[in-house]
């Protein structure tokens, strides 16, 4: 009787697990993404400085900042690329920047030369350009095409060239949609779900009725064999009695009759 309250209680459970949610989760490498999450990277191609106009004199340790504001919610994201006297950059490190919501389309984009004030030792801002929306022509070409916002893929590189009043800057621009910048290019992977997951409703349902008839079938087939057992053991039982001799309470003698006078 014990394997088949097991049975029954394996039942019970297959139909418990039928109203567990089921959900299909596939994602690029691995990555569980908001559909509201993207990147920006931005690397610096070249500078040009006009001759004569700026000079440490009034601007010292100068670095080159860039700063990238989402006007939807106000966030600021800077990055700077260190200046030596001659105004020559000393790495070209990528600029990464991760934005939580909006579009990548509404990001704006300022450059400064940010320095030192040589005598009084306050930092200055010694030039800068205009804020700008770096995917300004993009955003003007879906306005005339139409296009939905939320549809916007991960583009090639683009080249954005900012001028301030004494230099100008070349940048490579990238958006991310889909995926993270150092991720494997898009391949959707599906996550490691758990065991009981992978199953869709209608095979819940057709892995319960199975595993209801193998417990009917073996509670038929446990009564039968049981049942099989009883009788040959009474049958035995039987059998086993007939064969041995009742005890003579009487034994048999020749009785004599005497008669006394």
């Amino acid at each position: 009787m014990s394997v088949i309250a097991i049975f029954s209680l394996i039942a019970i459970f297959v139909s418990k697990m039928e109203t567990l949610p089921v959900r299909a989760i596939s994602t690029p490498t691995g990555q569980l993404l908001n559909a509201e999450e993207f990147w920006i990277s931005v690397k610096l191609l070249n500078i040009e400085w006009k001759s004569e106009c700026l000079s440490t004199a009034y601007c010292s340790e100068p670095e080159l900042k860039v700063i990238k504001k989402n006007p939807i919610n106000g966030e600021k994201i800077s990055f700077a690329w260190l200046l030596d006297q001659n105004f020559n950059q000393f790495s070209n490190n990528p600029f990464i920047s991760y934005w939580k919501g909006g579009s990548a389309r509404e990001i704006e984009m300022v450059v400064k030369v940010v320095g030192v004030d040589p005598i009084y030792r306050f930092q200055r801002i010694c030039d800068q350009t205009a804020l700008t929306k770096i995917f300004l022509n993009e955003l003007e070409k879906s306005n005339s095409n139409s296009v939905n916002i939320r549809n916007e893929q991960s583009s090639g590189q683009m080249i954005v060239e900012l001028n301030g009043r004494c230099f100008e800057a070349t940048f490579t621009v990238e958006k991310h949609i889909t995926h993270c910048p150092w991720c494997v290019k898009a391949e959707k992977s599906a996550l490691k779900v758990p065991f009981f997951n992978k199953f869709s409703p209608i095979k819940w349902n057709i892995l319960a009725i199975v595993i209801s008839a193998l417990a009917v079938i073996l509670c038929l087939v446990t009564a039968a064999v049981l049942l099989c057992t009883t009788c040959r053991h009474v049958k035995a039982k039987r059998i086993s009695s007939r064969m041995i001799t009742p005890p003579s309470i009487c034994q048999q003698t020749d009785w004599q009759y005497l008669k006394t006078w």
